[in-house]
């Protein structure tokens, strides 16, 4: 039952009455997590960020790019300032009306483990500045640690948008949600991999980064075999209703594989 609808006009007073009004509390930006009915059951106070302009794209100083955490997924999917590896993760909801709604700082807030951008955000080595901080933290480190901090905007160093890229998703139909995700990036020399990134969703309880596999990669040929033994190895998928661990287990190889360019 919600209690308290705020609308704060800067981020500050968001950030004051999430203090005020404590996990019962939930910033709001799209909704389109918040207003599943599990949610509004589960929170009380719904702090509404439509007032607050943190929807602008730009470029800094020292060349990385800068987005807001209120920028949505079909303004990633559609502006020129954005980068190819984002506009792809963005266009994997297929749903336009969706996408006018979801937002970058909501889908790494609710640190799902099939949240669609959050594979290519890792690979990328995104980091998130929050309200009130000055460091940047991971996407990794935000999601894994359960922060509840509120997002201002995200930041990619240009140097890794320019590695070579690939990410896959696996879904039932086009306006399901997807079962098993994969995003990777690496560069190829002599045809050995290396700096290879490897970021998995719909494995775990969160998107993980597959480092031993990396590790065992770096220097090597990437042939078919290898890469699926690894990654095979390296994760202990949870079956459900949408999947089984087997099935999971086989998804995630070959979208690792395609992620890398291996056929």
């Amino acid at each position: 039952m919600i209690k308290n609808y705020f609308i704060p006009k800067t981020l500050e007073e968001a950030v004051s009455l999430k203090k005020t009004h404590g996990e019962g509390a939930k910033y709001l930006a799209g909704g389109t997590e918040l207003n599943l009915r599990i949610n509004k059951e589960k929170y009380h106070t719904f702090i509404d960020l439509r007032e607050i302009n943190c929807d602008k794209i730009e470029k800094l100083e020292d060349g990385s790019l800068a987005i807001g955490a209120g920028v949505t997924f079909q303004t990633l999917s559609t502006d020129s300032r954005v980068p190819q590896q984002l506009k792809k993760a963005a266009t994997y909801m297929e749903s336009r009306n969706v996408r006018n709604m979801a937002t970058l700082g909501g889908n790494i807030g609710s640190g799902r483990t099939m949240g669609d951008l959050l594979p290519t955000l890792m690979v990328l080595d995104a980091r998130v500045k929050v309200v009130g901080k000055n460091t940047l933290v991971t996407v990794e480190d935000y999601i894994h640690n359960r922060q509840d901090d509120l997002i201002e905007k995200v930041v990619i160093h240009g140097k890794d948008l320019n590695r070579s890229f690939g990410s896959r998703v696996h879904m039932r139909t086009s306006n399901d949600i997807s079962i098993v995700g994969a995003a990777a990036t690496y560069e190829v020399v002599d045809g050995r991999v290396y700096g290879i990134k490897i970021a998995l969703g719909g494995v775990a309880k969160k998107v993980i980064r597959l480092r031993e596999v990396e590790k065992a990669l770096e220097g090597q040929e990437a042939s078919r075999d290898l890469v699926v033994n690894l990654v095979k190895s390296h994760i202990d998928p949870l079956g459900d209703v949408r999947g089984s661990k087997e099935f999971k287990s086989h998804m995630a190889a070959e979208l690792v594989l395609e992620s890398l360019g291996i056929n």
